[in-house]
């Protein structure tokens, strides 16, 4: 998978494929562009299943964007 199918992937709420990520050696925790994390993406795009998979495969809910926002805080 590249990057851009990760996103996809959670802007979709795609587990099957966010499982295939993690299978292909990818992290919950990754992060992308300005410190977004795979969790950020998943919280703003509203995808309540991507959040939960993500969290339960190590992803860290207070990891800060460039801009000291968190995936909880909006």
């Amino acid at each position: 998978m590249n990057t851009h199918q990760i996103r996809s992937a959670i802007k979709t709420g795609d587990i099957k494929a966010l499982e295939q990520m993690l299978r292909e050696g990818w992290k919950a925790d990754t992060v992308l562009k300005q410190d977004w994390s795979l969790l950020h993406l998943a919280a703003k795009a509203g995808r309540a299943n991507a959040v939960a998979f993500l969290l339960q495969h190590g992803a860290k809910p207070d990891r800060q964007t460039e801009m000291r926002q968190t995936a909880l805080v909006p």
